[in-house]
């Protein structure tokens, strides 16, 4: 009896090692072509199919292997299986010629600096390099800054590309790079800073994406080559001089989200013949427009409270101004030296009118003042047309309007423009 239960114990056990063993042989099917597969097998030797893992064939989990979708290897990934992320083989590398990559673009020499959760890329050592493309990461990370003074003074830079990684221009980013002919800023970028396009002279176009919500003081300013602008609907903010003497500029169109033009921003725009002002500024800002010698007429939107002093000074080719009917504020000097200016409307919003804001208009023959103005500056009229005639809807002169405020010239004299008294329109 003993004996017979030892003999069957033996028995199951050699059944258990037999089929322990026959696992070793267990086989997959190829989801692919549906071969059949030896579980260390690595590839269908039917199709070529490759197989994922099988590590776990046994497991019925598992039996469904992934059926790759392979994506090229590039300059800094192996080739990498876009459903399951398995990759094989190795990234290509870059071969750089001429100091960039023949392969992605990307320029030999950056350097990078680590910055928040991305980094920071500057000229490095390539100094020399023509055409530069910013690359979108480094060590896997975004790069989604140009540093302060990144690629100031690059005189062989002739175009950069800036990633849509990339949210923020920083400031003097650019600045005087005396051969930059062409600028593709990506559509991450939010923020042009400062002077970060400064005295790029051979800049001929430049594209602002619609992220950007704002643009630094001097950041275009004498680029002396730069034919139009168009500033987008999400910019909020323009900064002091920011087109100062672009001397080539000849259309400007500002958003409908921009506050305020603010101090020089177009000064001495001698070309510039066009300018389409968005219903959302409030303000003009002083010098805005002066020198602007080609401009012929100009429409203020209702949006606008203020015209500053030297707003529009020695605009030589103004002829006709719509001043929207929110304007109060005409400032100093505001249209001085428009030498054709001939017509003009002063709305009823308008309180006050700055010292020689018409001065030296040569050809205005009539200016309408209505009863709103309480304040009227010095020499306002100053030395214009021979035969100019002021129509005042007031019955008599304001206490607040000065005393030469109607002067216009010291010949024979002391001269003064003819007034109408009380004018009604009719």
């Amino acid at each position: 009896m003993k004996k017979s239960l030892i003999i069957t114990i033996c028995i199951i056990m050699l059944l258990f090692l037999v089929g322990c063993s026959n696992n070793d042989d267990a086989s997959l099917k190829c989801t692919n072509c549906g071969e059949s597969i030896a579980i260390d097998s690595k590839f269908c030797p039917q199709c070529g199919e490759t197989i994922l893992d099988t590590s776990n064939a046994g497991n019925n989990d598992n039996n469904e292997q992934c059926s790759h979708s392979w994506e090229a290897a590039t300059c800094t990934l192996p080739k990498t299986c876009s459903k399951c992320g398995e990759t094989d083989g190795e990234a290509l590398g870059h071969n750089y010629e001429n100091g960039s990559c023949e392969f992605c673009g990307e320029t030999e020499g950056l350097s990078y600096t680590l910055s928040g959760y991305g980094y920071s890329v500057s000229v490095g050592t390539a100094t020399s390099v023509t055409n530069i493309a910013i690359p979108s990461s480094f060590n896997g990370l975004p790069v989604t800054s140009i540093s302060e003074d990144g690629f100031s003074f690059c005189s062989s830079l002739t175009n950069i590309t800036i990633p849509d990684s990339v949210t923020y221009i920083g400031k003097n980013a650019f600045y005087h790079c005396s051969s930059l002919r062409s600028a593709i800023i990506g559509n991450g970028v939010t923020n042009i800073s400062d002077y970060a396009f400064y005295e790029c002279d051979r800049l001929t176009s430049i594209s602002i994406p619609n992220a950007v919500t704002s643009i630094g003081e001097w950041s275009f300013a004498k680029c002396t080559s730069l034919k139009n602008i168009t500033i987008p609907d999400n910019v909020t903010y323009i900064g002091k001089d920011a087109f100062y003497c672009c001397t080539s500029l000849t259309i400007a169109t500002i958003g409908n989200s921009v506050s305020s033009i603010d101090d020089f921003v177009f000064y001495g725009c001698d070309l510039l013949g066009r300018v389409t002002i968005g219903n959302s500024v409030t303000s003009i800002g002083k010098c805005a427009f002066w020198e602007c010698g080609s401009l012929k007429s100009i429409t203020i939107p209702d949006s606008v409270t203020s015209i500053s002093d030297l707003a529009f000074k020695e605009c030589k080719s103004l002829e006709s101004i719509t001043i929207g009917n929110s304007v109060t504020i005409i400032g100093e000097y505001a249209f001085s030296d428009c030498d054709n200016l001939k017509n003009i409307t002063i709305p009823n919003s308008v309180t006050s009118i700055g010292e020689k804001a018409f001065a030296d208009c040569d050809r205005l023959k009539s200016v309408v003042i209505p009863e709103s103005v309480i304040s009227i500056g010095n020499l306002a009229f100053w030395d214009g047309y021979d035969d100019l005639i002021i129509y005042c809807q007031a019955t008599s002169k304001p206490a607040g309007w000065d005393d030469e405020w109607n002067f216009k010239r010291y010949d024979n004299g002391g001269q003064y423009c003819t007034v109408i008294w009380g004018y009604t329109g009719d």
